[in-house]
């Protein structure tokens, strides 16, 4: 009811904000529009139309329009536009196929690929040392468990290298919730968070490390809020946080590389919706023969991978459009190689180097770390 449609989101035609906008055309594709269709779902002036749910699922959640609005009205445009995905999936209505088939995903096998639960732990190789008993407990995540095995492996050797014990909960890991949140299947989202909470609980962990900065989000913001409590009884890390301190505490140090010029790619879960932008640029400047380069959108105003809220599921070619505009801005940094600090992230703009005839390389810090440890 606050929005005044200034237009603050919309970023202007010369320079983009919304992804969705982009990719749509259409102010019905930016939260000023969605601001419109809430209220009028609120009022019920609407029906919901394949067109209405469409325009709905087809926000990444990037938090861009988010980070325009507190300059204006301070509306939690995000949280809005999940609020208009729950109703739409409670009410059973024209759901995309690909939201139900995740749900469905979850439910039966707690992973969003419907992968068996012990391939969780696949990437556990006899080179890495788990210590079930350590107060430090390594959660990979869906994406990163399942998909980049790499990441996982390559977080586990820079912990086994700074001698920093980890536990794991095995096949007893289920899905963080945040594909859930993001699609509007809350219940089933605090169901997993109930169950993770309780396991991390029993097992006595006092810090949980995520490789995944939606893991991260959840975690930290939105599991007290689902489970009702004041704060959890642990506290949640970003792996590229505990490398940087692994880093200055003199844990880890880096060795002599070929030199490569290197752009960052800010995670919008990770940056804007977390404010963890400086611990990875840092970490990279510390690589000896490694030149950081910044594409001329970065930090807070960086440009979505396309990965977000679910779309590159529901809608891949909308989450290709919007990757390929960041592959352009990478190449045009005069960079060799991408660096994010996100599973989905490496997904989306990997998944769109061929279609962008793009010779760059995407490769996680995790990864860039490990191999760069004397």
């Amino acid at each position: 009811m606050k929005c005044g449609r200034c237009g603050y989101c919309l970023g202007g035609y010369m320079a983009e904000t919304c992804p969705a906008r982009y990719v749509i055309g259409f102010e019905s594709g930016a939260a000023k529009g969605r601001m419109l269709a809430a209220r009028a779902m609120i009022q019920g002036r609407v029906e919901y139309s394949p067109q209405l749910v469409e325009r709905i699922y087809t926000c990444f959640l990037c938090g861009a329009c988010k980070t325009k609005c507190e300059d204006a009205a301070r509306i939690d445009t995000l949280e809005i536009i999940k609020a208009t995905r729950a109703e739409v999936f409670d009410a059973g209505k024209n759901i995309p196929s690909e939201v139900e088939k995740l749900g469905t995903a979850v439910e039966a096998r707690h992973n969003i690929f419907a992968s068996v639960p012990e391939r969780r732990t696949a990437w556990i190789g006899p080179e890495i040392r788990v210590d079930e008993k350590a107060e430090l407990l390594y959660f990979p995540g869906c994406v990163t468990s399942y998909k980049f095995s790499e990441i996982a492996q390559s977080t586990a050797g820079i912990l086994n290298k700074a001698r920093v014990s980890f536990s794991t909960l095995g096949a007893s890991e289920w899905c963080c919730g945040n594909p859930l949140l993001s699609t509007g299947q809350y219940q089933l989202a605090r169901e997993m968070a109930r169950h993770n909470v309780e396991e991390i609980k029993r097992r006595g962990v006092k810090q949980v490390l995520v490789s995944c900065p939606g893991c991260y989000k959840t975690f930290k913001q939105d599991y007290p809020r689902l489970l009702g409590l004041s704060e959890l009884t642990f506290q949640v890390i970003h792996s590229s946080q505990l490398f940087h301190r692994l880093s200055s505490e003199g844990k880890i140090a880096f060795g002599e590389m070929s030199k490569e010029v290197l752009t960052y790619h800010d995670p919008c879960e990770l940056g804007r919706l977390s404010g963890i932008y400086e611990q990875p640029r840092v970490l990279i400047q510390q690589i000896p023969a490694t030149r950081l380069v910044e594409m001329d959108r970065n930090r807070e105003t960086a440009w979505c991978c396309g990965g977000g809220g679910a779309v590159k599921m529901t809608y891949p070619n909308q989450a290709s459009k919007v990757a390929l505009v960041r592959l352009r801005e990478a190449e045009s940094s005069g960079a060799t190689a991408i660096i994010s600090s996100c599973p989905t992230c490496k997904w989306n703009l990997t998944d769109n180097l061929k279609l962008a005839g793009s010779k760059l390389r995407v490769i996680d810090l995790s990864e860039l770390v490990h191999s760069s440890l004397k």
